[in-house]
């Protein structure tokens, strides 16, 4: 089946930027040399991809008018919502482009209006979307602020998320040519600019986000909502500093809220993102959450209850995507398939494992349950298996601690183990369950090694060896071809003989072959 990529949501929010890096190193799409309708273009055969912001309002005609035809896939964009409202365009150099409500409408070869949607319309569009069910594959978000971070970690989670292949780097993008229509919102073409974040927070703009978010105070809502702030301290500070500067801001009134901030207001707490990019996958259900832990699951009728731990995502990268990770094994008829996450990233610190427990008894009843996780996720896997009464625990490429005293050569998670206050379990001494029989897979780089010498030696934990120059080992089986036959083989495997043909035992650890195998993982 074709495919139609459509790259729609906030504007100013780096969506030229992003689309200009797609041209570059996006290959199989047809791309165009400027802003164009995905829905003028749904018609034309073969893989094409589209981007304007304003697309967000129009995706159900859109669907109507592909009548099934192509996959139809979203990237939708995100800012600090500051950042938009302080942000310019030379269009209208005197004025900033968008306000809560409004924003500058610039057709070509005439005079730009203040008529389209602002910021508050778009966001309250975005989250219909989000919970409308026209993307059960997953809607891709992507922040600004990680796009301009690390564009090679983003384009790494869009090959995998979305199944792209590329050719380039996105930071190159500036050294391609870019068509002219597609220069005018850069502001100029340049290198990423890591320094356009946060600008709202120079003097020049305080008086304008002060009247914003005076006038429409919803916008404290979204902001906490898509995790740039946990509360109104930072604006209390910008009025104080305000003051003292003898800085002039209108008394703004609160404004009468538009249907947008309405809509907003009442569906604040929807499925956007609170924490860094993320695909978002709306079809499965979310079963309990609460502000450490979130508990979602697909039902399933087979013999086993998988229950997967969720890494910490991309986050060597800058970024921190949590998914719902190993996906395709709910397709298998292996049962029900549960998904943990550790929302603060604490190696189960600030989880409760008595809580996860009772919230999955129901699920684990009469079924033989499997933990199963990757990085993090393998280490919770381990964890958590004594107390969810597990037979197999599948960990790939776990770390034995996080904590600096224990595991001080590796620093890769420093900036997720400096959050931790509390540490409840510094290390998986005292997790292995004789009962339960353990996978530990593990890329064979030195410090994944050096964690893998830290796990005990018994005659229920075996130890498998990947080539890989990557932590993330899963990403490195799927490319061959190994990872879901070799997890599958796990699974259901009572003997060493119900191994794939690309493993082999060694004196300490089974060796994974580096071929690529016929079929796709």
């Amino acid at each position: 089946m074709d495919r139609h990529i459509v790259i729609a949501g906030q504007g100013r929010s780096g969506s030229t930027l992003f689309y200009n890096m797609l041209r570059n190193t996006l290959q199989g799409y047809g791309m165009f040399d400027r802003e164009v309708p995905a829905a003028s273009v749904i018609q034309l055969p073969g893989n094409q991809c589209t981007k304007r912001p304003f697309d967000i309002f129009d995706l159900p005609k859109l669907f109507q008018a592909n009548q099934g035809r192509k996959r139809i896939d979203l990237i939708c964009m995100l800012r600090d919502p500051r950042d938009i409202l302080t942000s310019r365009h030379r269009s209208v150099p005197d004025d900033y482009f968008v306000a809560a409500d409004n924003c500058w409408f610039v057709p070509e070869g005439r005079v730009p209006a203040f008529t389209a949607p602002g910021f508050l319309p778009v966001h309250e569009a975005s989250m219909r979307v989000s919970g409308s069910g026209l993307f059960p594959q997953g809607i891709f978000f992507l922040k600004y602020e990680d796009l301009v971070r690390d564009p090679e970690a983003v384009q790494q989670m869009l090959a995998e998320g979305l199944g792209l292949t590329f050719e380039g780097r996105f930071s190159d993008f500036h050294k391609a040519e870019i068509p002219q229509r597609l220069q005018r919102a850069l502001n100029g073409v340049r290198e990423v600019d890591t320094e356009r974040q946060r600008k709202w927070a120079k003097p020049e703009h305080r008086a304008r986000i002060i009247d914003q978010f005076t006038r429409f105070p919803v916008l404290h809502d979204v902001l906490k909502q898509l995790g740039y702030e946990e509360d109104q301290g930072w604006f209390e500070d910008l009025q104080r500093e305000a003051q003292q500067e003898g800085v002039a801001v209108k008394a703004a009134v609160p404004a009468a809220k538009p249907a947008a901030a309405e809509a907003a207001a009442e569906t604040k707490q929807s499925a956007l993102p609170v924490t860094g990019s993320i695909l978002d996958h709306p079809a499965i259900p979310v079963l309990y959450e609460d502000a450490t832990m979130k508990l979602s699951g697909i039902e399933g009728s087979g013999p086993q209850c998988l229950v997967t731990f969720v890494g910490v995502g991309h986050g060597l990268g800058g970024i921190d995507q949590q998914s719902e990770e190993f996906r395709k094994l709910s397709s298998g008829g292996w049962g029900s398939q549960l998904f943990v996450f550790d929302k603060t990233r604490s190696w189960g610190n600030a989880l409760d494992p008595e809580l996860l427990a009772r919230l999955t008894a129901p699920h684990r009843a009469g079924r033989k349950v499997s933990t199963l996780g990757l990085s993090m996720g393998g280490f919770l896997a381990a964890q958590m298996s004594r107390p969810l009464g597990a037979a197999r625990c599948i960990a790939l490429a776990p770390q034995y601690s996080v904590h600096p005293e224990i595991a001080p050569f590796d620093t890769r998670w420093t900036r997720y183990s400096e959050q931790i206050s509390t540490w409840r379990q510094p290390s998986l001494m005292g997790s292995f369950d004789s009962a339960c029989r353990y996978e530990l897979i593990f890329p064979d780089l030195p410090v994944e090694l050096a964690h893998a010498e830290r796990f005990p030696k018994a005659p229920n934990i075996r130890r498998f060896t990947v080539p890989s120059d990557n932590h993330n080992v899963a990403a490195t089986l799927k490319a061959r071809g190994q990872l879901y036959p070799l997890l599958e083989a796990l699974l259901r495997e009572d003997g060493a003989g119900a191994l794939p043909d690309f493993c082999t035992p060694g004196a300490a650890a089974w060796h994974v072959a580096p071929e690529v195998a016929a079929a796709a993982g």
